[in-house]
């Protein structure tokens, strides 16, 4: 397929420096209007980079959850109640969620339904046939899975290698984690960030949570070395608008906050 390339797009980006998070504009603004300049093809990729926070804005309507919306997804808080009504024009993934929400149906017995919404979800990208995309979900698809299983060993030691449900089993990394016992996972060689991540495990709640994002960073980076003026560069610099405008969003007191609902939601995985 032929690459199309974005020159004055991408020469006119403004500086992101992770260590001065500043955003010049909001990223959900900055994605509306930079799809009218893509390919249709290109486009769609934007879409799926905005899915995330579609996904969560969709667990918490449906679920009629007590938290913000989060910006930066493709669709309104209307259209999404709209669609959990009638779901007709959302991505399969959560038409399907929808539909079996609505009949008390569960598809994957066993998992909350965030977890279901994210198993179905990152089947669906990490298969996607655009190399940035397969890997940058592949890559969320993993931290996410890891940082979930190094939780509840620290919060739920007898449940050593036993982790259940919570670990979304899309791939070979997963079963690695499901079936290890050893400090990485014996994931060292397939992973080579798991070490950094599994020892920044015992720094306080905000720093953790900074270095990780570095490593979200540091990994848009690298995906991107040989991309120059194509959609890939594009796609990157609006995932780290989204990373620069969420630490806007946050200081310490909040940054605690999150994290600690992050476990919560964990081990109540667990116990469902």
């Amino acid at each position: 397929m032929f690459a199309r390339n974005y020159y004055y797009l991408v020469t006119s980006l403004p500086d992101l420096v992770f260590e001065h998070p500043r955003s010049p504009v909001s990223a959900a603004a900055f994605m509306d209007d930079l799809a009218e300049f893509l390919d249709p093809e290109d486009a769609a990729l934007l879409r799926i980079v905005r899915l995330p926070a579609d996904n969560a804005n969709f667990i918490t309507l449906l679920e009629s959850r007590d938290r913000e919306l989060q910006p930066g997804g493709n669709y309104t808080r209307d259209e999404l109640l709209e669609e959990i009504k009638q779901p007709d024009a959302l991505p399969d993934y959560l038409q399907i969620l929808a539909r079996a929400y609505r009949e008390g149906r569960q598809l994957f017995p066993g998992m909350i339904l965030e977890d279901q919404l994210n198993l179905l979800f990152y089947e669906q990208v990490i298969a996607h046939p655009n190399a940035f995309i397969a890997a940058w979900f592949t890559f969320e698809l993993n931290l996410r899975n890891v940082l979930v299983a190094l939780t509840l060993r620290k919060k739920l030691p007898h449940l050593q290698g036993q982790h259940t449900a919570s670990v979304l089993c899309c791939n070979e990394i997963a079963e690695h984690i499901l079936k290890s016992t050893a400090p990485d996972f014996g994931l060292c060689d397939a992973l080579p960030w798991i070490d950094y991540v599994v020892e920044i495990q015992e720094e306080e709640i905000p720093e953790r949570e900074q270095e990780l994002d570095r490593l979200r960073w540091n990994m848009l980076d690298e995906l991107t070395i040989a991309s120059y003026f194509r959609i890939e560069t594009l796609l990157a610099f609006c995932i780290k608008l989204m990373i620069v405008e969420r630490w806007m969003r946050l200081d310490s007191a909040v940054g605690r906050q999150k994290l600690a609902r992050m476990v919560e939601e964990i081990i109540r995985r667990v116990e469902y």
